[in-house]
């Protein structure tokens, strides 16, 4: 049995640990040739794997570095843009809802600005400007207009890119066909 004989040998070499001494078949030579190039290489590559670990942190961190940065611009621009799009979709129903009660029942202009702030709520009423332009006749078109600070509604996340919301403003137009002629009286208190 070579295989047998050849394990037998290798095990007694490497119990004495030493092969010279020994005379070893070309089987168990090359078998004993190519086991001590392994664990050669297996400390090596030990050595090999500690100081790529080092590295690999090291590259970690530099991966970190370079991206971080822009997934933390686009995680803000998300929120800041997401802020200021549920702000409009506030303004914009506000402003149809006072367009459809002058329309409808023609109230008057305080009555609407009133509306129009509570539903815009504490936040975005702080310095808007509502102008209210009704029609003289029915069937002509009056017209809602609101502006809101932009800081109003979303914080100042985008500062360092140069997008700075401080001194812009969202600005809806809501149009509306009168359906009741507005008194002349109630025109001219507008």
């Amino acid at each position: 049995m070579v295989i047998g004989s050849t394990w037998e040998s290798l095990n007694l070499a490497m119990m004495k640990g030493r092969t010279n001494d020994m005379e070893l078949s070309a089987e168990t030579a090359t078998v004993l040739q190519f086991l001590f190039a392994f664990t050669d290489q297996s400390r090596n590559m030990k050595q090999l794997s500690i100081r790529t670990r080092k590295r690999r942190g090291a590259i970690l961190t530099m991966e970190l570095v370079l991206v971080l940065p822009i997934f933390m611009l686009l995680i803000f621009s998300l929120v800041e843009f997401s802020l200021l799009m549920s702000a409009r979709t506030r303004i914009s129903d506000a402003a149809r809802s006072g367009a459809r009660v002058i329309s409808v029942s023609g109230g008057s202009t305080q009555d609407v600005q009133a509306m129009i702030v509570e539903l815009l709520g504490t936040s975005l009423s702080q310095g808007c400007r509502i102008d209210i332009q009704p029609s003289q006749y029915a069937g002509g078109v009056g017209n809602v207009h609101i502006q809101v600070p932009m800081k109003n509604a979303s914080p100042d996340l985008l500062w360092m890119t140069g997008f700075s919301v401080s001194e812009r403003f969202i600005h809806v137009d809501a149009p509306m066909v009168m359906e009741r002629h507005v008194a002349s009286e109630e025109l001219q208190r507008m």
